[in-house]
C-alpha cells in the first residue's frame, strides 16, 4: 500500500465539508492584524475584508472604490488607513463599515 506524501489524521480529515459555491475574492495585496482575531485584508478592485475570528472567516466591506488596494494599517479595532495604487488613501474610524477618501496632498 502507497503511503500519502504528508502524514495526516483521519479524524481531521473527517472535518472537512464541500463548498456548494466557491466565493469569489479578488487577489490580495496587503494584510494588517491588530490582535490574533482581528485582522484585514485589501487587494484587487477595491476589495476589503475583515476577520474578528483569527481568519477562520472573512467579511466583505465596501470601500466604494474599483481600484486596487495595495496596504492597509489599523492602530486599533476602528481607525485604520488603506493606500491605493494611485497613492490615494482611505481613512475609517468604525471598523471599516465606511471608508472616505482623504487628500494625499
Amino acid at each position: 500500500m502507497k503511503q500519502p506524501c504528508l502524514p495526516f489524521d483521519e479524524t481531521v480529515v473527517g472535518e472537512w465539508a464541500r463548498l456548494e459555491k466557491r466565493p469569489q475574492i479578488e487577489s490580495l495585496y496587503g494584510v494588517h492584524f491588530i490582535s490574533e482575531q482581528l485582522g484585514w485584508a485589501v487587494g484587487a478592485e477595491g476589495t476589503v475584508l475583515h476577520t474578528t475570528d483569527g481568519g477562520y472567516r472573512w467579511v466583505k466591506q465596501n470601500a466604494r472604490v474599483r481600484g486596487w488596494l495595495r496596504d492597509v494599517f489599523f492602530i486599533d479595532e476602528r481607525v485604520g488607513w488603506v493606500v491605493g495604487w494611485n497613492d490615494w488613501v482611505l481613512r475609517t474610524q468604525d471598523g471599516g463599515h465606511t471608508w472616505l477618501r482623504t487628500p494625499n496632498k
